[in-house]
């Protein structure tokens, strides 16, 4: 450890509870509950054969961070804990890649501006490396609360940081110039005021997409934006695209949450953007941009058919190659929600490939606040779910090889849609994909939930022409279409 540093590491197995649980679905579940935490599962990361777990709360508000490793014969034991200081909110982010564990304190550092600290895994277990700071910090910055880190770059949010304007926001760039050594490399900012850019990042090897979920955007006050910057061949950042949703509202919160990849599918770069307290039913969305030729652009839209107002679809997102998981925790009374989704590229339509609601149904347990993938595992924190406390948190772990909890559809029963041109002014085309069923119900509603159509389909699939009349207004409408064993919605908009 570092000279004056008070963190340690609590040994490997330390006293932790590990319960395997086995469905009738043939599909594992990890459930990992330390003992004595505290809004254990706020923060989740994996990588390769390792979780980590951030618990701010723990130790009045110390915070403290756990890292599980997998064995085939053993399952996941405890391999360290890890603590932070008196209201340091150590464990508030976390990010694991291979040997490396960065963990923000947005409560801690000089002047309570926030710090971050890199630990290294050795032979002899997890030591903390680094101590990073903002180079000038300020009182109440919230340095750490969210970070981000990727072979030899990593990101450390500032969303309170008083950049040109109060809660502007902003973001430390350090690299790993050379052994040993993290310097600070760049500062990443934006001119609005409140916009709280920082309160997300994720990183890829090209690069960064950051959310701002309290930027103005000129179709809502507060509506958020999520900006995407490349890594050049100096290893500055420059930003490239600021992303919004195409059908913005004020505090819709988009940009709460982020994530980025190059899709496997397409070779493209894709971005997946949570709002959620977007929608139209204000039950959040998530929402899918690509950069085809150097653009990026939104490519689909995504409410589960079935929604409320609370439900926070999107308050976590995580995109891997081409699988999604989304996170809706304020589902089912907060009990929690996640959802895994796959994208159709031939027509950008969506489909739900699992839904698995909380494990322990319990009010206000969050499940889905947290998410991340590696190659083999799904893990998913609950940081309000409580065994001997109402607070004490909880993550699973999943094997990505096996199907989480959910009865699918046969695939002959599944549909996809797709529109042209959208937005639209006069006429819009609906096409409809489906193998089997019986004909299609088609109806169209407005934002408030209102029927204001109903199309008739020749048959099983095709083409549907909608021509609104004159006197119906601009916006965002639904359109719904069943079948004989699903119905799926998709969201076109209305221009002048």
């Amino acid at each position: 450890m570092l000279a004056g540093d008070r963190r340690y590491l609590a040994g490997a197995v330390i006293g932790a509870s590990l319960v395997l649980l086995l469905t009738g679905r043939a599909f594992s579940q990890a459930r990992l509950v330390p003992p004595n935490s505290d809004s254990f599962g706020t923060a989740v990361g994996v990588s390769g054969e390792r979780v980590a777990v951030g618990a701010p709360s723990e130790g009045s508000g110390a915070g403290a961070a756990y890292v599980y490793v997998y064995d085939a014969s053993s399952g996941w034991t405890l391999e360290a804990r890890l603590i932070g200081d008196q209201h340091e909110a150590f464990g508030r982010s976390v990010a694991l890649d291979g040997r490396h564990l960065l963990v923000g304190a947005p409560g801690g550092g000089s002047m309570a501006g926030g710090a971050a600290y890199l630990f290294r895994r050795d032979s002899t277990g997890w030591a903390q490396a680094f101590k990073l700071e903002a180079p000038s910090p300020g009182q109440g910055d919230a340095f750490g609360s969210a970070v981000a880190l990727r072979g030899v770059h990593l990101m450390v949010g500032a969303p309170n940081r008083t950049a040109g304007a109060a809660d502007a926001g902003a973001v430390y760039v350090f690299e790993n110039s050379m052994p040993g050594q993290w310097n600070f490399r760049q500062e990443l900012t934006t001119l609005d005021g409140g916009s709280l850019f920082g309160s997300a990042i994720a990183l890829e090897s090209e690069f960064a997409i950051i959310g701002a979920p309290r930027a103005d955007e000129p179709r809502g006050q507060a509506a958020g934006k999520a900006l995407v910057y490349l890594r050049t061949s100096g290893s500055d950042w420059v930003l490239r695209a600021e992303l919004v949703a195409s059908d913005a509202s004020a505090e819709s919160g988009f940009g709460t949450a982020v994530s980025i990849d190059r899709h496997s599918l397409t070779g493209l770069h894709a971005a997946l953007v949570g709002a959620p307290r977007g929608g139209l039913s204000r039950g959040g969305a998530v929402y899918l941009f690509m950069e085809p030729g150097g653009l990026w652009t939104e490519r689909a839209r995504y409410e589960p058919a079935i929604r409320r107002a609370g439900d926070q679809v999107g308050q976590a997102v995580v995109l891997d190659e081409d699988n999604f998981l989304v996170g809706v925790p304020g589902r089912d009374s907060s009990a929690g929600a996640a959802i895994s989704l796959a994208i159709d590229t031939t027509v950008y339509a969506w489909h739900e490939t699992a839904w698995q609601r909380a494990p322990q149904p319990q009010s206000d347990a969050g499940f889905g606040y947290s998410l991340h993938l590696s190659d083999r595992f799904a893990v998913i924190g609950a940081p309000g779910e409580g065994l001997t406390d109402s607070t004490s948190g909880t993550a699973y772990v999943y094997t990505r090889s096996e199907a989480l909890a959910r009865e699918l559809l046969p695939l002959e029963h599944r549909m996809a849609l797709s529109s042209y041109p959208n937005p639209f002014r006069d006429a819009v085309t609906i096409t409809v994909h489906q193998a089997v069923g019986a004909p299609l119900v088609v109806d169209i509603f407005d934002a408030a939930g209102r029927r204001v159509a109903a199309l008739t389909a020749a048959g099983i699939e095709g083409e549907i022409v909608w021509l609104p009349p004159e006197r119906m207004p601009a916006g965002t409408y639904g359109v719904r279409v069943r079948g004989s064993a699903t119905r799926e919605t998709l969201w076109i908009t209305r221009v002048r």
